[in-house]
């Protein structure tokens, strides 16, 4: 009768969530924060709930299902938490017309008459949200917004959906394939629920097709064969997430500890061999990308964390070159505590120091987007450590800053966000069952 009335529930919770997840999708926008933060609230509450009652169920299949249908739902949804896809449609009409969209900005494309191009013209344009930028996306993201515009022509909804499919087909690998490494690693595969049934993942990577899905795939591959002891497929399909964003490099340094310096330098050469080859399009353009990069670096700023506590204590307007200091030293500060933390974690914790390893970056970068938390939602699944879930639900206080055109940032949010999940991440870190020990230093992931 028990049984009976979980199920009763669990169903129920799944219609639910796909009804609440198809009003998000199809019926709210970014400028409706009200309506917005509510509605994912409540996917989140029955996220929440299936997830844990999934921990003690063997319901995997059940879990599959329900996780690619709600991507379906996603999948036939037009972007309406972003306007980054203009931009991929924009590079795929350039790269199906033989162009190389890292060697023009859009501007220059439009003062030289869209280059001939028919299905480039200025309400496209006008859309874009980064003009003046040479494309940051890497050649294989250029691949899937070609196909886009090879099959999708000039109808904007066509080129949207080839393109969500392929991603979804991306996705899809990744819900086939965490089940697989939660076995290798003996853990119930109820825990992939925490990944597959998550409403971020859904929202942003199947909604509003952020290229994270690509690299989340990748990234599971990677360690899938690198528990199967493939090393040479392992490095492979790690120089392919690489490739596709280049975040997964950050990850190098924590091999170390686990296969020595001599496998991890071939384990380097052959990620770094596949990374450059699909990555050389963009090379070729080294100067100009490098350039875009910096302006993204120097210029935008959204969800941060440090990096707002530094502009509060360098203010621009009074020193500027101390601020300038201050915001270009964040990356290298990154890199520097990635590395101390690489040389002193612990074996054992792999999952878990890669988790840091991001957090480190985030905690240091000047953005932090929602999207951004993707590999983060894949490990904590992986590590034990549920932070990411956490923050997977405060981080969506950061569409406050659409309400209105001026995008003006609600720092008292941002205090919550930042304040709650770096707490609730510390006490984790520190009373984790996950690691065995009467004393607390030696609780942590790594050494002191």
């Amino acid at each position: 009768m028990e049984n009976r009335t979980t199920r009763t529930w669990q169903i129920a919770a799944y219609v639910l969530y796909g009804f609440l997840c198809t009003i998000l999708l199809y019926f709210t926008s970014r400028e409706n924060f009200i309506q917005l933060i509510a509605i994912y609230a409540g996917m989140f509450a029955l996220y929440f709930l299936l997830a844990r009652s999934s921990e003690r169920t063997n319901y995997l299949g059940e879990i599959i299902i329900a996780g690619i249908l709600l991507r379906l739902i996603a999948t036939f949804a037009l972007p309406n938490l972003t306007d980054d896809h203009f931009r991929f449609l924009w590079d795929g009409q350039l790269v199906t017309h033989g162009f190389n969209p890292y060697a023009s900005i859009p501007e220059q494309v439009r003062a030289e008459g869209y280059f001939g191009i028919s299905t480039l013209d200025d309400h496209l344009f006008n859309s874009l949200n980064s003009a003046q930028y040479i494309s940051i996306y890497p050649p294989i993201a250029q691949a899937i917004y070609a196909i886009g515009a090879l099959i999708g022509g000039s109808n904007w909804d066509i080129q949207i959906l080839v393109i969500k499919i392929i991603l979804l087909a991306f996705e899809c690998g990744t819900i086939f394939l965490l089940p697989k490494v939660l076995k290798q690693l003996h853990i119930n595969v109820g825990h992939a629920a925490w990944y597959i049934l998550n409403p971020l993942i859904i929202v942003e990577l199947s909604g509003n097709m952020h290229l994270e899905s690509t690299m989340v795939f990748f990234s599971l591959l990677s360690i899938y064969y690198f528990n199967k002891n493939n090393l040479w497929l392992s490095a492979i399909s790690f120089g392919l997430a690489i490739a596709t964003k280049l975040w997964p490099l950050m990850l190098m340094p924590l091999l170390f500890r686990q296969i020595g310096f001599k496998q991890t330098m071939r384990y380097s050469v052959i990620a770094g061999v596949t990374a450059i080859i699909f990555l050389l399009p963009m090379l070729i353009e080294f100067s100009k990308i490098t350039g875009s990069f910096n302006l993204y670096f120097q210029q935008f700023e959204f969800n941060a964390s440090i990096f707002y506590i530094g502009k509060y204590f360098f203010d621009k307007d009074v020193n500027y070159e101390a601020f300038s200091n201050m915001r270009g030293s964040l990356p290298f500060i990154a890199a520097f505590l990635i590395l101390v933390f690489s040389a002193v974690y612990k074996k054992q914790y792999w999952y878990a120091g890669m988790l840091i390893a991001f957090s480190i970056y985030l905690l240091l970068a000047t953005t932090v987007h929602p999207w951004y938390l993707a590999p983060l939602i894949l490990l904590s699944v992986l590590s034990g450590l549920r932070y990411p879930i956490l923050w997977s639900l405060l981080i969506y206080l950061s569409y406050y800053t659409y309400i209105t055109p001026a995008y003006i940032e609600n720092m008292t949010f941002v205090w919550i966000e930042y304040v709650m999940v770096i707490g609730f991440a510390a006490y984790e870190l520190i009373h984790s069952p996950m690691i065995e020990s009467k004393i607390i230093t030696s609780r942590l992931p790594f050494k002191i």
